[in-house]
């Protein structure tokens, strides 16, 4: 999703024909990626993934990478992979590229999602969060249903999570 820049003064939901805009080496090499793909004429999807979010337990950045009031939505680990297999075996998925992301159960504030997050775990933190906006959003996700990906929820994962805690005594 780095392709398309900073885009938090822009209408939400982002779609796949949004231009792509290079904000720095990461996002640069992934556009240029996309290009090299594209003029390969090898039958290909491009897969741009959100954040990806997993049930255990993760360290506290010393800065959250987004602002607390940031537009964010992450996708499960298992669902991304879920997205690149079903790309991989679907021929009817070539040609194009996809926005792969939880869907509007997802489509939450950084603020809410670390509350969320370490909530669930039933551990107390205090974040600090970027000043500036980065390169997440919310995604039109529409097109990319057909490769079946989104099974999860932002609840499921709130429900994974309070069962790691649990295990680990956190709760």
């Amino acid at each position: 999703m780095a392709t398309y820049g900073v885009t938090a003064s822009e209408e939400p939901p982002l779609r796949e024909d949004h231009p792509l805009r290079a904000h720095d080496n990461y996002s640069e090499s992934k556009i240029e990626a996309e290009a090299l793909i594209r003029a390969s004429g090898v039958p290909s999807a491009i897969l741009r993934i959100s954040a990806i979010a997993v049930a255990d337990i993760v360290e506290l950045p010393e800065t959250i990478p987004y602002r607390e009031d940031q537009r964010v939505e992450f996708i499960y680990v298992g669902d991304a992979a879920r997205a690149l297999l079903s790309a991989f075996e679907s021929p009817e998925a070539r040609g194009r590229a996809y926005n792969i992301a939880g869907g509007g159960s997802w489509q939450v504030t950084g603020g809410e999602y670390i509350r969320r997050f370490y909530e669930a775990l039933g551990v107390e933190v205090e974040p600090c969060f970027s000043e500036a906006y980065t390169a997440l959003d919310w995604y039109d996700t529409a097109p990319s249903r057909l490769l079946g990906y989104q099974r999860s929820t932002l609840n499921g994962l709130e429900a994974r999570l309070r069962a790691v805690g649990e295990r680990l005594g956190l709760r």
